[in-house]
């Protein structure tokens, strides 16, 4: 089966801006000089509004571009990071959730709090994908290294 991706020529630029756009968040975050800024639970002002969309629209760029030589070695590396990061939150929502069992009232509360101001903002959904694209690049890290080590 075909599947379709960007070519590879938009990887890179794509990359950049995604890196570019992560540093100018926690810069204008930090810039509050409060710790939960920091820690990434801040209101957004439309200069950082924007920020977000870039970093989300660049991560996935360059995550459904294709590679040099994209094979069935390399689909298979993406199911198997998509896979693993599925896994990851899937474990860590349900680990979240028995602890949140667990809790007594004030804590239960302050708990659930977090875990609304983290999965509902978007955050969650940016690790998980940040998680991906880390787990697929050493995955063809290490296949390239392999190959170059064969010749």
């Amino acid at each position: 089966m075909k599947h379709k991706l960007i070519t590879h020529k938009y990887q890179k630029p794509a990359l950049v801006t995604f890196l570019i756009s992560l540093v100018l968040m926690f810069g204008s975050a930090c810039l509050n000089n409060s710790s939960a800024a920091c820690a990434g639970f801040f209101e957004h002002t439309v200069v950082q509004v924007v920020i977000i969309v870039l970093m989300y629209a660049s991560l996935l760029v360059t995550i459904f571009s294709a590679e040099k030589i994209e094979d069935e070695m390399i689909t298979a590396m993406r199911l198997h990071s998509a896979a693993f990061a599925f896994l990851v939150g899937f474990f860590i929502i349900a680990v979240l959730n028995i602890i949140q069992a667990i809790l007594p009232g004030e804590a239960y509360i302050a708990l659930r709090e977090w875990r609304t101001a983290l999965f509902w903002s978007g955050n969650a959904v940016l690790y998980f994908i940040l998680l991906y694209f880390i787990v697929f690049k050493i995955k063809v890290w290490k296949l390239e290294r392999r190959m170059r080590d064969e010749e």
